[in-house]
């Protein structure tokens, strides 16, 4: 065994026996009365499946040498115990728990990892300890791998237990715990004990965690014990659940294992450090610039066109490689040499080309949404970043490049990275920043009834995407399997891309109508709008609205009346708007020449709408969803 994994092990073992302060006598496979006869969660009567207990102890694992003390990494003692009431319930029993492997890096691993499921059978209580055949270590991708527990009879009434310890080399970032989930908890407790040579800046989450903290005077102990914790009720246009999670962690804010004890005190020294990396140094060499062999002058007419010949060879020359490491994973000329690269690897490298051509660009860091809350720790804490971006100034016009995604018009981003701040690195002057990003998103849809090839009436439509949609819809198209023999399939389909030209693409397509019968021909062609099913039918909400960004929607509806039918019934034009005028909607009816048009225009001008506004927002979309499925009624003439 290495020697690594040896001193895990040994380390592993003594922390079994830490007294858990403060967790309770929760004995691993004994339950109490109370959770064999639970069958219903008081606080939350619906719920089909209980966290009857969790709970978590971290600490810092060291070696105490003759000359210091090298501190190794974290240790974290997991347990868990959940009870299922209701069968058939999402397939509870398949339980994963993952860790980022790093390759050869070893960055964290799970030991002494067991599970047990006690179940009812013929009325008594049955216990079943899952072996190999039940629990199965899986490598993905990115260097990510994880164990996964498939539990037998996990039925209505059956209790799942497991727990494991893992070890994680990166001691300076905590990954803490989350006290929510999709599952109501009767227990959750977190403790985390720390040396006294450490300390922990703690970033809590959640009015009720802040209120369960107990703190030792020397901040060497921490400890949170939560009961009857809700599950996370997932909200329509919820853009990060981190958010709004109750959850804690921290970073590592002194180590006096080392000759600088304050870790990072300001942005400005930790935008020093990261530039006095030897990789990151790399790219900044003499003759680094010389090594990259462009074969053609980039320089174009203008310092803009020059800016865009950059950003087209460098976006195209090198592919994305996932990594868990927030720094340059590389030096320069490995990068050159492999073509693959991180973010940071490929975002430095056309910061540097751009600037040798004399453009203003600086690297900005930020925590793409998703990966870690939106909102930045205003403390210099380097793992919040997951992602990196590229901030370029042309004749005071400010423009945001990623070299990392290919096909993708110069000055736009993926909306996922589009976040209130950023870290952007320079030296002595290195701090946050506000990202914002001029764009112009949306889509614009021409629709006209007509007849298909078999001479049955249906929706033509010409529909132009622009902007930020286009790679919102990209990235779904990506991320979300495609359903079969989906309800009302478009088809006659004609597309094209002129995205990074023009930033938009264009299609054309048919739609079957979906009411008719032999009297009457019933007509709601705004469908595909955003609010035609109205998503905000609750009176209360308990989070901001959150949209991706700001755009704008248009559907412009042709109705030549078709031969035999007269027109019976149809909506009048209407305006609404919300508050300052944060959304807005105009339905206008005209007609031409017998031709009836009806043109629907929605703009949502500010994309997060406070709970404040909540109420403005659902009578906003209650109001334009009734408008939108206001129906056309066509008669037939006898």
């Amino acid at each position: 065994m290495k020697l690594f994994y040896w001193r895990i092990f040994i380390l592993c073992l003594q922390i079994l026996f830490i007294p858990v302060l403060c967790q309770g006598q929760v004995v691993f496979g004994e339950y109490s009365e109370e959770e064999l006869a639970l069958e219903i969660v008081s606080f939350e009567p619906e719920a089909k499946i209980v966290a009857l207990y969790e709970a978590g102890l971290s600490v810092p694992y060291f070696t105490d040498q003759i000359t210091r003390v090298i501190v190794n990494g974290i240790l974290t003692h997991h347990h868990y115990r959940y009870k299922i009431l209701k069968d058939n319930v999402l397939n509870f029993g398949d339980i994963r728990i993952p860790f980022t492997h790093g390759g050869d890096l070893k960055l964290e691993g799970i030991f002494e990892l067991e599970a047990q499921v006690s179940y009812l059978e013929n009325g008594e209580r049955a216990v079943k300890v899952l072996t190999d055949e039940n629990i199965k270590l899986v490598e993905l991708d990115n260097g990510m791998a994880e164990y996964r527990l498939i539990f037998p009879n996990a039925k209505e009434g059956s209790i799942l237990e497991w727990r494991y310890v893992k070890a994680d080399r990166v001691y300076y970032s905590l990954e803490g715990w989350v006290f929510q989930g999709s599952a109501p908890k009767l227990k959750s407790m977190f403790t985390l004990q720390v040396p006294n040579f450490l300390q922990y800046q703690i970033v809590v989450q959640g009015a009720q965690v802040r209120r369960a903290a107990q703190i030792s005077p020397d901040r060497d102990l921490f400890i949170w014990e939560l009961d009857s914790v809700r599950s996370f009720q997932t909200e329509p246009y919820i853009l990060n659940p981190l958010d709004y999670l109750d959850r804690v962690e921290g970073f590592l804010s002194t180590d006096l294992t080392q000759a600088n004890s304050i870790v990072y005190s300001t942005w400005e020294e930790l935008g020093t450090q990261i530039q006095s990396m030897k990789a990151f140094e790399s790219y900044f060499k003499k003759n680094s610039f010389k090594k990259i062999n462009i074969k053609d002058d980039l320089t174009g007419a203008t310092q803009l066109e020059t800016a865009k010949n950059i950003y087209a060879f460098v976006s195209n020359q090198f592919e994305l490689m996932q990594t868990v490491y927030p720094l340059p994973s590389q030096d320069f000329n490995s990068l050159l040499k492999s073509k693959k690269g991180n973010h940071l690897d490929i975002n430095l490298l056309l910061l540097v080309v751009l600037q040798q051509y004399g453009i203003n660009a600086n690297l900005v860091m930020i925590n793409q949404k998703g990966e870690n809350r939106t909102n930045l720790i205003p403390s210099p804490y380097l793992d919040q970043f997951s992602s990196s971006l590229v901030r370029v100034v042309i004749e005071e016009k400010l423009f945001w490049l990623d070299g990392t995604v290919k096909n993708i018009p110069f000055g736009l981003i993926s909306p996922n990275k589009l976040m209130p701040k950023g870290f952007m690195i320079d030296g002595a002057n290195s701090s946050l920043i506000p990202i914002s990003l001029a764009h112009t998103s949306g889509f614009d849809i021409e629709m006209e009834l007509g007849k298909d090839s078999v001479n049955n009436l249906v929706y033509h439509n010409d529909a132009k995407i622009f902007g930020l949609s286009v790679q919102s819809l990209k990235e779904m198209q990506l991320n979300q399997e495609q359903e079969e023999n989906e309800e009302n399939s478009p088809y006659d389909v004609t597309f094209e891309d002129n995205f990074l030209e023009k930033e938009f693409v264009q299609s054309s397509f048919k739609l079957a109508i979906k009411e008719s019968n032999d009297e009457l021909l019933i007509l709601t062609p705004f469908e595909q709008s955003i609010f035609f099913d109205n998503l905000f039918i609750e009176e209360k909400r308990k989070y901001a609205v959150e949209f991706e960004y700001g755009f704008s929607e248009r559907i412009n509806f042709r109705l030549d009346i078709p031969e035999g039918y007269e027109l019976d019934e149809h909506p009048e034009s209407k305006s609404i708007s919300m508050g300052s005028n944060e959304l807005e909607f105009t339905f206008q009816v005209t007609k031409n020449d017998g031709v009836l048009y009806f043109e629907s225009k929605i703009s949502v001008n500010q994309p997060e709408i406070s709970v404040s506004k909540y109420k403005d927002l659902r009578r906003f979309a209650v109001g334009v969803s009734e408008q939108l499925n206001s129906p056309m009624v066509l008669k037939k003439v006898h």
